[in-house]
Order: C-alpha cells, then structure tokens, then sequence
C-alpha cells in the first residue's frame, strides 16, 4: 500500500471479485444504503472492498 499526502489515504491494489459476487454485495449495499445504522453500511462496503479499514 503506498502513501499519500494525506494521512489517512492510501494507493492500494484491490483484488479482483466475481462479477456474481459484486452483484450479490451491490444488492445488499442498496438495500442498507438508507439505514440510519452506519455499521450495516459499512459492513456492505467490506462486502465488496474487503481491504476497508475503520479509521484510526
């Protein structure tokens, strides 16, 4: 993972998912897309970005 300026940002490489698969989490990222649980979306973002990390 490489730096940015910022501190809290980095360039990193993602792994490549099955397009089933990015279907299936964009699904249930759309369904908690108005949740007022901020959990529940971020736990659908990890579902297709599995190298999100909770900030520092």
């Amino acid at each position: 993972m490489k730096k940015t300026r910022h501190p809290k940002i980095f360039i990193g490489k993602i792994a490549p998912h099955p397009y089933d698969q990015v279907i299936s989490c964009l699904a249930v990222l759309e369904k908690v897309a108005e949740s007022t649980d901020p959990s529940q979306v971020r736990e659908a973002l990890r579902c297709i970005v599995t190298e999100l990390r909770e900030p520092d």
